[in-house]
């Protein structure tokens, strides 16, 4: 794939900061508590539940994904449904 896009990794990575940094200060300095992730993928490193947690231990996320694949591993990894919700759309 690099070979294609060569800059790919690179955004690839930037773009996890990114979401880090965003719901490291939306947990945090801006008080927000309930997060609903839409298209959130397969589940991977530094999920936006991981991250609101590590700042507000309260905090909720809501998965959504289209692709029934990703709604079974996200909830067979997240522990079943009321751990972390994954819901099919």
């Amino acid at each position: 794939m690099s070979q294609f896009a060569p800059a790919l990794p690179l955004i690839v990575q930037e773009q996890r900061k990114w979401l880090v940094r965003v719901v490291r200060f939306l947990a945090g300095p801006a008080g927000i508590d309930q997060f609903l992730d839409l298209g959130s993928g397969l589940p991977t490193a530094q999920n936006t539940h991981e991250i609101a947690q590590q700042v507000n231990p309260d905090a909720t996320v809501v998965y959504v994904d289209n692709d029934p694949v990703v709604v079974a591993h996200g909830r067979a990894r997240a522990g079943g449904e009321r751990a972390h919700p994954f819901r099919r759309r």
